[in-house]
């Protein structure tokens, strides 16, 4: 129960505010940071408890990459992975009818609102990127 908690502070953490004062690159950093990820220590050197820790970490380690990743499609859709993540907990709550002291509905609007941020950026990003690539392929300007 407390580590469901513990999530729901997360959820409402994460949906106040972010979205209407933080630029897209800001939300996606405060986002991936806010992602909770717990190191795993092995309790022995069996291979079995490491292959067991790499397994856990590798979700921390790809945390730590995307935050200083250049690739920004690559940051959004990581961005928009953890916003789903956190709309699909809510929406199964609100028809679960979840005991909850917070108003489900108020706050499933921040990630819906995180989300459309994120996906209009992603679109932005998606277009800048097709015409790079067209770009090479234009006939060179005559002097």
């Amino acid at each position: 129960m407390k580590v469901f908690i513990v999530f729901l502070s997360c959820l409402m953490m994460m949906s106040s505010g972010f979205a209407q004062e933080a630029t897209p690159q800001e939300l996606i950093t405060r986002l991936i940071e806010a992602a909770h990820n717990s190191a795993y220590n092995p309790i022995n050197n069996s291979p079995e408890e490491l292959l067991k820790a790499d397994a856990i970490n590798a979700e921390l380690r790809l945390k730590q990459l995307l935050l200083v990743s250049t690739n920004e499609e690559l940051r959004i859709c990581y961005a928009l992975r953890i916003v789903n993540q956190s709309i699909g907990t809510i929406e199964q709550m609100i028809r679960n009818k979840t005991p909850t002291s917070m108003n489900l509905t108020t706050a499933l609007a921040g990630p819906l609102r995180q989300r459309e941020i994120l996906v209009k950026y992603l679109r932005e990003i998606r277009k800048q990127n097709a015409e790079q690539s067209a770009a090479p392929n234009a006939a060179p300007p005559h002097r």
